[in-house]
This record gives structure tokens, sequence and C-alpha cells, in this order.
């Protein structure tokens, strides 16, 4: 006997995307370097990468402490991250900014995150619930079908939620619908 399949395609999950992009930044490293030659080897005017403050913080969970002494660069609007910042665009622009290749490379890796995005479906009494990002979309969408066939209802569009697109609905579809299930086979079996 056959088994159906879902009709979804596969999409780049984040996992996915974010080895593309480290995978990315690898090769454009790895062609800075083989670009270097050794006139670049005369000491640099400013320190690169700038060097960063290490605070002594620390935070203690029960037992547990826990170090955190870059806690100062999570204020993104504070006069030094913003310096911090921007010394380090201006290190990595001078050692990446002149890579032959480089305006080719962002450009393709522009058209291959430029596509649709699918979640898996997690189905819930034959409804299937997942997020869909098409190509010209900041932000993902979270849609429900019923059944294999039915057409896709948009649940949830955080797309008019902020102008500039900040606030999204991130696929909290899984996590809501694995705690519900475990919440409701645990009633079940206190019925029981």
């Amino acid at each position: 006997m056959q088994s159906k399949r879902w009709s979804l395609q596969p999409f780049p999950t984040v996992d996915s995307v974010a080895r593309l992009l480290r995978n990315a930044i690898a090769a454009l490293l790895l062609l800075a370097c083989a670009a270097a030659t050794p006139a670049q080897s005369s000491p640099p005017a400013a320190a690169c990468p700038p060097k960063a403050q290490v605070d002594n913080v620390t935070d203690t969970y029960g037992t547990v402490t826990v170090a955190d002494p870059y806690r100062w660069l999570e204020d993104q609007n504070s006069p030094e991250t913003r310096t911090w910042i921007d010394a380090e665009n201006k290190c990595t622009d001078a050692a990446l900014g002149h890579v032959p290749g480089r305006e080719a490379l962002h450009q393709r890796i522009a058209d291959l995150y430029h596509t649709d995005s699918y979640s898996l479906p997690i189905e819930r009494s034959g409804r299937y619930f997942f997020t869909k990002r098409l190509a010209g979309q900041d932000l993902a969408l979270i849609y429900m079908r019923r059944g294999k066939t039915g057409e896709d209802e948009l649940l949830i569009d955080p797309l008019g939620w902020s102008k500039d697109h900040s606030a999204s609905a991130r696929s909290r579809v899984r996590a809501t619908m694995a705690s519900s299930s475990t919440t409701a086979g645990a009633k079940a079996a206190k019925t029981r």
C-alpha cells in the first residue's frame, strides 16, 4: 500500500540558511587571505579587529555562576557599543572590501535566499499548521490547511505589526503544538 505524501515542498530551514551564510563568510575570508599581498603587512593605523572591553560581570543562577564579560554590547544604542561596532565594520570593510568577486558572491547569496520557504507541517486533528514566506516577503506567515488537499488559510500575518517588519510571528507553531499535545496527553492519562 502506497503512503500519500504531503504536497508542500521542502524549504531552506533556518539552520540551512545559517550554514549557507557561514560558508559564504568563510569563502570571503579565504578569498581575502588568498588576495593578501606583502604590501599589506605594514602595521595598520588602528587595531584591527578593535579590542573589546571586557567587564567582570557575573550572574548566579542557583549554584551556577555565569560570566557575562560582554554585557555592555547588549545596549545597541550606547555610545560605547556604537563606537565598537563602527570600528568593527571599518575593520571588516578594510579586510574584505577589495576581495575580487565579492559583489558577485553577495548577489548569488541574495538570489539563493530570495525564494519561497515553508516549514514542515504539523498535523493536529486533520489540520496542518505551517509557516510560509514568499520570496518577496520579509517575514514568515502562519497558515493552516484542512486536510492534505485543502486550501491554505492564513492564521497569523505579522507583516502589518510594524512598519520596519521588526515584529515577527516566529515559527512557534511547532513548540505550541508540541506543548499542547503533551498537556493533552497528561490530562488523558490522569482521567484513565
